[in-house]
């Protein structure tokens, strides 16, 4: 007979304890019902693991890509075979790759740089030069300018 409380020890509450449920939203299961003596006791669903003692909640059990080497069982995970190396050849020319492209980019951008300060510093050359012009007498344009 399943119960909804329970006593597995004498206490001083006037009432007995609630009784556990497995919640199955967080892949539990029941695997003993609840007495007027036992608290419910739960259990991961198919296709389920908890690793820890006192398992609140069991985790989905991974899927393996290359082939399975362990079953999923209750209490562990799923292991899987490795996969081929193909990912890691990927990864390793993408480590490669990247390095070489941006010190690409550094040069060039340090070339167009020098490229285009020769050019400036042709141009600032000539504007620092000294304007060698006549003398131009203004004086007769200063009550001009002063008003």
């Amino acid at each position: 007979e399943e119960a909804k409380d329970y006593t597995d020890r004498s206490h001083f509450s006037p009432r007995c304890r609630r009784c556990k449920i497995c919640d199955e939203e967080h892949g539990l299961e029941v695997e003993k019902n609840c007495t007027r003596t036992q608290n419910t006791k739960c259990r991961c669903k198919s296709n389920f693991f908890c690793n820890v003692s006192q398992c609140d909640h069991c985790n989905p059990c991974m899927m393996c890509e290359h082939g399975i080497l362990e079953n999923c069982t209750p209490t562990s995970n799923t292991k899987c075979k490795q996969g081929s190396s193909s990912k890691l050849l990927w990864l390793c020319a993408l480590l490669l790759i990247l390095p070489s492209a941006l010190v690409c980019c550094c040069v060039l951008k340090k070339y167009r740089n020098t490229k285009n300060g020769r050019r400036e510093s042709t141009v600032s050359i000539t504007e620092s030069m000294p304007m060698n012009f006549t003398d131009i007498d203004l004086s007769k344009y200063i009550s001009s300018i002063a008003e």
